[in-house]
């Protein structure tokens, strides 16, 4: 398929630029079904892949920056976060000697193989997912349905919405919160087109209210 070499450029058509050209062609011409495989593959991907099963891994308290950039302390009447997640599929169910037990395999998940995800190289938030019910999380209000500023009258001014996917493991003799804690939350996930055009991801789940307030030294709340 090469077109053959020339000597002579035309402006930034030089003979360089044109070789890497006829590379490339060659290249396309003789990986071109694989090529329209892999095209057809992710297009069918895309398309079929509206909601997926998604594992949220961690999370991000969202604050507002000062000029320079650097976050404000959180604010109590917005508790939201961005989360990071990975793909995830059903395991095997067919160990049916596990169905009823605290092992049951239908409640187990796995990572799926070149799934979708938020991390890209070492960022887990490039491509953070929304929780929908925290859109209701703000003027002293929890989406679920819940004045949480309406507690503090009643001697419950500790009790704060909590991200999905964190929990202390309890309090110690003094009633002070113990480590924050991981907890394998699977949920379902959309992803939509904005009006941009970009690809956004949305899950909904309902917080926890409940515990201290915490420092957001590590950016959640």
């Amino acid at each position: 398929m090469r077109g053959g070499n020339i000597t002579k450029g035309i402006g930034e058509l030089t003979p360089e630029v044109w070789r890497a050209m006829m590379v490339a062609t060659d290249f396309i011409g003789e990986n071109k079904q694989a090529l329209e495989r892999a095209i057809t593959k992710a297009n069918d991907r895309l398309a079929d892949t509206g909601i997926f099963l998604a594992e949220i891994i961690d999370s991000s308290r969202i604050v507002e920056l000062d000029e320079s950039g650097e976050p404000l302390e959180p604010d109590d009447d917005v508790y939201r976060w961005k989360y990071a997640w990975k793909e995830v599929e059903p395991a095997d169910p067919t160990p049916t000697d596990t169905h009823g037990g605290l092992d049951d395999v239908r409640y187990a998940f796995v990572d799926v193989a070149d799934g979708f995800k938020s991390t890209v190289d070492d960022d887990d938030f490039v491509h953070y997912a929304l929780n929908t019910i925290e859109a209701g999380n703000k003027d002293g209000k929890s989406g679920p349905g819940v004045v949480y500023t309406g507690l503090d009258s009643q001697g419950f001014s500790n009790l704060r919405p909590r991200p999905i996917g964190k929990a202390y493991s309890g309090v110690d003799g003094d009633g002070d919160e113990l480590t924050m804690v991981d907890v394998a939350v699977i949920v379902p996930m959309f992803y939509m087109f904005d009006p941009s055009g970009a690809v956004r991801y949305f899950f909904s789940a309902t917080n926890v209210i409940d515990g201290l307030w915490c420092s957001n030294s590590s950016g959640q709340g």
